[in-house]
């Protein structure tokens, strides 16, 4: 099993595609994706249920003014 918080730029980059296939371009749309993000790998067992993974999630949450400069360039 892959262990997916230690690679916090692949969870990024798959936040940021599933955020432009489904539209979510708000800091509310972001966050909400980042929660289910990491609980649906978390669900699948892609991710270890026994640590805490709000610090993943925070760190996922505050590279949304990344994403936000890189749909302005689009």
């Amino acid at each position: 099993m892959e262990n997916l918080t230690l690679n916090l730029e692949k969870l990024y980059e798959e936040l940021k595609d599933t955020a432009f296939n489904e539209g979510a371009f708000t800091l509310n749309q972001w966050s909400d994706l980042a929660e289910a993000l990491i609980e649906g790998k978390r669900n699948l067992a892609e991710i270890d249920s026994d640590h805490d993974l709000s610090g993943v999630v925070e760190a996922l949450k505050s590279r949304y003014e990344e994403f936000k400069e890189e749909i302005q360039v689009m």
